[in-house]
């Protein structure tokens, strides 16, 4: 047989009870009733007072036992003890169901998941051995926490095979090169260019771009230059044929006289 203890100060963790007399009746109650229905009394962790320590006892019947608590434990034991303990608590509650015992255990929250420590001895579901502490706000929630409707407990089916290797493409004669090309274990794909749209650079976009916004401010301002233009000439052409005729009859005048 193997005995373990698991201690901690009182100041660490709060008592769900109003002392710790009161939970030593509420434990051996508990297992006084579970023990007389055979429904895992061993399973609750034997709890004494020493000074200012609280101690949990766990006992083994394997020699060189060792219990590891739920933290401590790789992810497969883990799973296994948070399913054997919600299991182990379904069957309890049910046996209890309205006992002043079972409203005890109600009332002080103490079979709440964030209420418990778990601890067990690393080892298959069908024989490991598990003990909980009962009686402290542990805080374990995130470390006990299971969904509700997972379901009867499947052992998780972990697949060792290796991806096959990818087989390099066949190459004729002619491929001479294929031997030292590093990429020739990957299927090369080919690639339609045609499909393809050529982007054309086009280093004048922002004027062009200007242009498709402001072509009827241009248009018109090049209309109107063109006319502007074209009556300036006319005008400026009319006036020449008067001064040069009006030149010519001050001539012919002066000639006269």
């Amino acid at each position: 047989m193997t005995r373990q203890e698991y201690k901690f100060p009182k100041e660490r963790y709060n008592i769900l009870v109003d002392s710790s007399s009161e939970l030593m009746k509420i434990l051996e109650s508990l297992r006084f009733l579970l023990k007389n229905k055979n429904q895992g009394d061993e399973r609750i962790a034997l709890y004494s007072e020493q000074d200012s320590q609280c101690i949990f006892l766990f006992e083994s019947q394997l020699s060189n036992a060792t219990f590891l608590e739920i933290t401590e434990l790789d992810e497969t034991n883990r799973r296994m003890l948070r399913y054997a303990f919600r299991d182990w608590k379904e069957v309890v509650l049910a046996s209890l169901q309205g006992t002043k015992l079972y409203e005890a255990l109600e009332k002080h929250q103490l079979l709440n998941i964030d209420n418990v420590k778990l601890f067990s001895v690393p080892g298959n579901w069908e024989s490991f051995e598990w003990k909980v502490c009962i009686g402290y706000h542990f805080n374990s929630y995130g470390d006990n926490y299971l969904p509700i409707n997972v379901g009867p407990y499947k052992p998780l089916v972990i697949t060792n095979q290796e991806p096959e290797p990818l087989s390099p493409p066949s190459s004729s004669p002619d491929d001479h090169d294929s031997s030292n090309n590093p990429l020739t274990d990957f299927p090369t794909s080919e690639v339609n260019l045609t499909s393809i749209p050529a982007q054309k650079f086009q280093p004048n976009s922002g004027l062009k771009y200007w242009v498709d916004a402001n072509w009827r401010w241009l248009l018109a301002f090049c209309l109107g230059f063109l006319i502007a233009s074209i009556i300036s000439w006319l005008i400026t052409n009319c006036c020449d044929c008067e001064i040069s005729d009006r030149l010519e009859e001050m001539l012919s005048n002066i000639n006269q006289n």
